[in-house]
């Protein structure tokens, strides 16, 4: 019944020896009690022999994810004294994958939540391998799977062109095995994935999430930045929420931390030269997005209001572009090209051309947009930009997390989202309906301009400052409206340093609510929500 295979075994520590053999009988792990007072255990149909005394809890500690059965060598059962504090009941070896899509769901979700989850598992003396999964999304700007490489904690990372290979046939190619214990977590994307990822590896699932309890039932627990959402949840979703706080406003609100400090940021000593000595020289910002989807429009449409605006007040204003992180300065100049972006020459807007210039110790400006009348936009290349953000008299900005950025600076904006091509646009949602409203033709096209305006009617506020405050303190520029108009909205304040100021004072107020609420449920519950997120994985984890 049981055939040796070899002897002399030493592995797990002092004193060790071992004795493989295969069983064909005994299928499931037992422990067996025999002589030198050795325990012997079965892992699928191979038997180890260890020392009891020197290895007993290393034993435990690998193997005790399976259900053991203590016997004696006859094969009946006889359960021997084994002093239980010393048993690990699972393993500490983990795997945790995270899906998510967008420059910003990378900057403001993940990069804090894979921080504090090795933080919190290191302490513990867990094992966690953090595998991050980019999954297709129309706001994507190419550069997601370079930051996600970056971010230290990350173990291994899989880009959006192998999707449909994991997704549809469930092949991760070469090197991506996964362990027995795991959670899969959603950050960004359609929620479906991670629920699909989880039930193919038998992991259990959470899912973030900032507007809405999708797929109600189906996922271990709902992890949601605002109480207002479990109220709105599907009954079967209530019992599995929980409220951990808002990620985004979190990493802002961590960010804001440095706003104040002298060293926050070093690459550009002093800013005080944007003015050039002078308080009356005006600097706008420019900032079109980070994703190619706003790049295409914003770009081209934020030079022609540039120009509008420097034909009315002269050169007297000075114009500054803060290059996002995941934007190269290639990419920019392509998008102001109008032999590669079609958007221009339909609609007549504005192009430029790029002049690169060295960035030294004392500068970070990295060059110069300069359109075809003329206009000079600076391109400062320095993360984060607060320094300069906070140097500015009024930004322009299209919609996104820069709006709570600009909001905790106190800096005043106009937020422009031009809905002229949509279709060019993209559809703003991701996942499985994105997917569909890629269709090719008139059809595709009319889904993507209908699923895009219903879904901006059902917004009551873009901008993060009015989404506080549930009030609009920034004017929301939201239609087919032309660069000429939001030049004479932003002529307007640049010319009305009082409704600046107010502006200014009503964003400062605004944000500093929002940063003492944050203290008060971070004092209160002791976690900023990555944390709570990993004290969930961790009760997840013990079930």
């Amino acid at each position: 019944m049981a055939i040796v295979k070899s002897i002399g075994w030493s592995t797990f520590g002092q004193n060790a020896t071992g004795l493989f053999v295969t069983h064909q009988k005994h299928k499931s792990p037992r422990l067996q009690k025999r002589f030198m007072d050795g325990i012997y255990f079965a892992y699928g149909e191979r038997y180890y022999c260890i020392n009891r005394c020197a290895c007993l809890r290393l034993f435990y500690e690998r193997f005790s994810r399976f259900p053991i059965v203590c016997c004696n060598g006859h094969g009946k059962n006889s359960l021997p004294k084994v002093d239980e504090s010393n048993i690990v009941r699972k393993t500490n070896a983990m795997d945790i994958a995270i899906l998510s899509n967008g420059p910003g769901e990378v900057v403001t979700w993940v990069k804090p939540t894979v921080h504090a989850l090795k933080q919190y598992f290191s302490e513990k003396g867990s094992r966690l391998r953090i595998s991050v999964l980019l999954t297709p999304c129309p706001h994507a700007s190419g550069g997601e799977l370079n930051l996600v490489q970056s971010f230290e904690e990350v173990d291994r990372c899989l880009g959006p062109d192998h999707f449909l290979q994991w997704f549809f046939l469930g092949d991760f190619g070469k090197g991506w095995e996964w362990r027995k214990r795991g959670v899969c977590m959603c950050l960004g994307g359609d929620q479906l994935f991670t629920l699909v990822l989880g039930r193919r590896l038998g992991y259990r699932t959470i899912i973030y999430s900032e507007d809405l309890v999708q797929w109600p039932g189906l996922a271990d627990i709902y992890a949601l930045s605002v109480c207002s959402l479990v109220e709105t949840a599907h009954k079967q979703a209530k019992k599995r929420c929980r409220v951990v706080g808002d990620l985004s406003r979190d990493a802002v609100y961590k960010s804001g931390d440095c706003i104040h400090s002298k060293n926050s940021i070093t690459l550009v000593p002093s800013l005080c030269n944007l003015r050039n000595g002078s308080k009356s020289v005006l600097i706008v910002g420019i900032l079109p997005g980070s994703k190619d989807v706003k790049l295409c429009m914003g770009v081209p449409y934020f030079i022609t209001v540039a120009e509008h605006i420097e034909e009315r007040l002269g050169k007297n204003v000075r114009f500054v572009l803060p290059l996002a992180p995941t934007v190269s300065l290639s990419k920019l100049e392509y998008y102001a090209d109008p032999n590669q972006n079609k958007v221009i020459s339909r609609f007549e807007w504005g192009s430029g051309h790029l002049v690169a210039q060295t960035p030294n110790k004392h500068s970070g400006m990295i060059g110069n947009l300069v359109s075809k009348n003329g206009l000079n936009i600076e391109i400062w290349q320095v993360f984060p930009a607060y320094n300069i953000l906070k140097e500015c008299t009024l930004c322009i900005t299209t919609i996104g997390t820069n709006t709570a950025e600009l909001g905790y600076l106190g800096v005043p904006m106009v937020v422009v989202f031009p809905t002229h091509v949509l279709e060019v646009f993209g559809v703003t949602t991701g996942g499985l309906m994105g997917m569909l409203a890629k269709l090719r033709g008139i059809i595709g096209d009319i889904g993507v301009i209908l699923m895009n305006l219903v879904k901006l009617k059902s917004s009551s506020f873009l901008a993060w400052p009015n989404r506080w405050a549930q009030e609009e303190i920034v004017p929301e520029l939201v239609s087919r409206i032309e660069p000429k108009e939001v030049a004479v909205k932003v002529i307007d304040l640049l010319e009305s340093p009082n409704t600046l100021k107010n502006m200014r004072a009503t964003l400062l107020r605004v944000s500093s609510e929002v940063k003492q609420k944050y203290e008060e449920k971070e004092a209160k519950n002791n976690d900023d929500p990555a944390i709570a997120i990993s004290r969930i994985v961790d009760e997840l984890m013990d079930v």
